[in-house]
């Protein structure tokens, strides 16, 4: 879908953002549409499943305590809450059962972040289908492309790819959701970058699906940090 060399190198995170910002719907690979479109319905099939595991309960109920305005659905909980949110509790129910996609590149499960992201990012933006499916493949290409860069090594130290490229997976695609110009996109990466985390040494426990919600709502956060730049600096 586009080159490493956009991503890597001098200027890396530039390099992203105007990946992200500059990519056209007419550009993606008819073969990366249809492959999205199948690993969206395997990880809401994975989500809907998830979402009455412990893990996913215990962040619903946080949520339903302290979530914000109800902008962006809690998938399989018949409630709404704020976008991170959303975002936390649908990330965490898609890997509550660890039976979510993998990629061999990341070393870890590349969809739960970032459709956790983009669900709720597209519902505050009110993007249609195709918009969804694009940020998606966006989001989807940063990480792996970017673990193709630090992975192995990165996974071997005890990082938790999921949740560390996962969270600059999940800004992507938000960002581009949300409309974000390249400027402001270069700062919802950077929020992004300092957000990531996940340890490995966390496997066996119910915080290994927490990773992918934390991802998930790190990245909706970094992109609506991104979204507010601009508006900010023009009034200090």
């Amino acid at each position: 879908m586009t080159e490493s060399a956009a991503i890597v190198g001098t200027g890396a995170t530039a390099g992203v953002a105007e990946f992200i910002v500059k990519s056209r719907w007419e550009d993606c690979p008819p073969e990366a549409v249809e492959a999205a479109r199948r690993a969206i319905l395997d990880c809401l099939g994975v989500m809907l499943a998830g979402a009455v595991e412990p893990p996913a309960r215990i962040i619903q109920r946080i949520a339903e305590a302290e979530g914000g305005a109800p902008l962006a659905t809690v998938v399989g909980a018949g409630r709404r809450t704020g976008a991170t949110w959303a975002a936390l509790a649908n990330g965490t129910a898609a890997h509550a059962l660890d039976y979510d996609d993998t990629n061999f590149a990341m070393m870890g499960h590349p969809s739960a972040p970032v459709l956790s992201a983009a669900l709720a990012a597209g519902e505050l933006a009110l993007a249609d289908g195709r918009s969804l499916v694009h940020a998606f493949l966006l989001g989807f290409e940063v990480e792996t492309t970017l673990a193709e860069v630090v992975n192995p090594p990165h996974y071997y130290r005890g990082w938790h790819a999921t949740c560390t490229l996962g969270t600059l997976g999940a800004a992507a695609a938000a960002a581009r959701l949300l409309g974000l110009d390249a400027a402001q996109t270069r700062v919802a990466l950077g929020v992004a970058a300092s957000q990531a985390s996940g340890l490995k040494e966390n496997f066996g426990t119910m915080t290994k699906p927490f990773h992918a919600g934390h991802a998930a709502r790190s990245g909706v956060l970094a992109a609506g940090c991104g979204s507010w730049t601009a508006c900010v600096t023009a009034s200090v």
